[in-house]
């Protein structure tokens, strides 16, 4: 009986070397937030493969075995983030209009609001790439997986519910409402210190809500 267990027991460790066992292995969620929160505060060149494998408290060859280099990993993390951000868009651009003609633009503003709000390290990750990094490549993946798709699908719906007379180019509104929900969203104690608004988040937004509707309608 050992004769035969001992054999079939080499023959598993073996085929386990060179790739994490998959019980062993973190929610793709897990690993992805990780590296989200790392590449946000270190900035993607100062960030390693080591330092986020610490942070998900995982072996740093999983890393490697999903996702094969540093830039597959930032790759995996844009795009994850983007496909969530199209689908909420999607979602409240859909039920905007359902609501009287007057509420829509208010209402995806709101949305737009929230969705920004809840993912700061994103928004430090993009404002690091765009504003701060000369690297070429990352800000085209940037613009091609997300900017232009957000862009697109909120310009179509402005398009339908604009005012007649713009003072405001529709593009630039488009840009500057997310780039500002962006700024905003990763500065809110500075925001504090600096204009001396001490509401609740929740009469923050509200605030947001407004400016953000300006600048989309008039």
């Amino acid at each position: 009986m050992e004769a035969r267990t001992k054999p079939q027991q080499t023959q598993k460790a073996r085929a386990g070397r060179g790739r994490p066992r998959k019980g062993a292995e973190p929610g793709t969620d897990t690993l992805l937030e990780s590296a989200l929160q790392s590449f946000a505060e270190n900035g993607f060149e100062n960030t390693s493969l080591r330092n986020i494998a610490t942070i998900a408290d995982v072996d740093v060859a999983l890393i490697s075995y999903r996702h094969g280099s540093k830039f597959g990993l930032w790759t995996a993390v844009v795009s994850s983030v983007a496909e969530e951000s199209l689908q909420n868009i999607d979602k409240f651009i859909a039920d905007a209009l359902k609501l009287p003609a007057e509420q829509r633009v208010d209402y995806v503003a709101e949305q737009l609001v929230e969705m920004i709000f809840s993912k700061p390290h994103f928004a430090r990750l993009m404002i690091g790439e765009v504003a701060g990094s000369p690297d070429r490549e990352r800000q085209t993946f940037i613009a091609e997986k997300l900017g232009k798709p957000i862009h697109t699908k909120l310009r179509h719906f402005l398009d339908d519910h604009k005012e007649e007379a713009r003072l405001i180019d529709d593009d630039l509104a488009v840009f500057a409402s997310i780039s500002l929900l962006g700024l905003l969203s990763t500065t809110q104690d500075f925001l504090s210190e600096m204009v001396g608004i001490k509401h609740s988040d929740k009469e923050l937004k509200s605030q947001m809500t407004r400016i953000v509707t300006g600048l989309l309608t008039r």
